[in-house]
């Protein structure tokens, strides 16, 4: 069973991302999992997709690009990218025309169960730009995708109370801050998938 928790689909602020993480979703209300949603374990775990997607630009001075997804539990809801269910490694990207389509798409599934901030979720997904992410060799080919979490990242998140709320916060970091680079994100979706 499928049930949208949030969907948004109004051009946020746009990025201009720097050398520390920037969120994805400026001015959009805040991607709420309501607390209590992660019950469930077995062969049915809880879980849920987060989707998004919006434009870029890229200069000619393209430094290295970094996507990923935070969370947090405090209340009222702000960015911070101190808890992060998963990114991407660092990539650097080829130059594209200015507002090249970018797609995200996150799976975050309850892994174990404890009292407190004792809980574990797993999050596994991929950040996609057909113009821009695929390696330079193979631009405009398959490829394009960029895996969440890196390579040889487990994408396992503990310390989570499930009896709270806990917020999403999308985001980018590029390795420079670049004048020129801007992301506006223009939809955001959460699926709960209980």
């Amino acid at each position: 069973m499928f049930e949208s928790l949030y969907s948004y689909a109004q051009a946020a602020t746009t990025t201009s991302p720097t050398a520390g993480a920037v969120s994805l979703i400026a001015t959009y209300p805040s991607i709420e999992i309501p607390g209590g949603f992660f019950t469930a374990l077995g062969k049915k775990s809880s879980s849920v997709k987060l989707k998004a997607g919006g434009q870029l630009t890229m200069t000619a001075t393209v430094p290295t690009w970094l996507f990923g997804v935070a969370w947090t539990q405090a209340t009222p809801a702000a960015f911070s990218a101190s808890n992060v269910l998963a990114a991407t490694a660092a990539f650097t990207p080829t130059a594209v025309p200015a507002g090249a389509w970018w797609l995200m798409e996150l799976d975050v599934t309850l892994r174990s169960i404890g009292l407190g901030v004792a809980s574990t979720l797993l999050s596994v997904g991929q950040v996609s730009c057909p113009e821009a992410f695929a390696p330079t060799a193979y631009a405009q080919a398959s490829g394009a995708a960029r895996p969440m979490p890196a390579v040889g990242v487990s994408g396992v998140s503990g310390s989570v109370d499930v009896d709270q709320p806990l917020f999403l916060w999308p985001f980018v970091t590029l390795g420079a801050a670049t004048a020129g680079n801007t992301v506006t994100t223009q939809y955001a979706k959460l699926y709960g998938e209980n």
